[in-house]
């Protein structure tokens, strides 16, 4: 073996962390857009006590899951929102299929992740999501993606979803419908 084999081989075994081949996981993240007053999307997130910092609402795949996603993720968005799930429109963005591989930031073993985007749209409301949609522009739980890529730990654990974001669908997240009735 000459060494450029030599340390061609000893990158393929590198391994990040853990004793057992990559763990897979699926993740719908849905992206709940309202507009600021200059009409740039902000996301509805929550604020994550485990990792610390906000991160996008999601519905991970099961093995069990046999239901469509559309209905697995029109149901849970409902009760979330606390509307009926029939007033609730979930729509994959198209060509928004993301595959990550990255060291999971509590284990440091690796993981492949799956992320496909869904546009949510509502036909009714309900109090609590009045009660949301009253907060303060630019703050918690609403985010621009700017300010989600300017926050060094969002950065650190989701910047492989918020740069697909970005290259997906623009920092202003212009072909992401906005998600709830006027």
């Amino acid at each position: 073996m000459n060494k450029r084999q030599d340390e061609a081989i000893k990158i393929v075994s590198h391994h990040i962390g853990g004793d057992s081949s990559p763990d897979l996981m699926r993740l719908d993240l849905f992206l709940y857009r309202r507009n600021n007053e200059g009409g740039t999307g902000q996301l509805y997130t929550y604020y994550s006590e485990d990792w610390k910092t906000p991160m996008l609402h999601f519905r991970q795949w099961l093995p069990a899951d046999r239901t469509s996603a559309a209905k697995l993720n029109a149901e849970k968005v409902a009760r979330h929102w606390r509307v009926p799930v029939e007033s609730v429109k979930v729509t994959p963005m198209p060509d928004s299929v993301v595959i990550s591989a990255k060291p999971n930031a509590k284990t440091g073993n690796l993981m492949i992740y799956v992320y496909e985007f869904w546009a949510i749209e509502f036909s009714e409301k309900s109090q609590f999501m009045e009660e949301k949609l009253i907060m303060p522009l630019d703050a918690a739980p609403w985010f621009g993606l700017r300010a989600l890529r300017s926050n060094k730990v969002s950065q650190k654990v989701n910047g492989d979803v918020l740069d697909a974001i970005q290259n997906l669908f623009t920092v202003s997240l212009g072909p992401v419908p906005v998600s709830f009735p006027s």
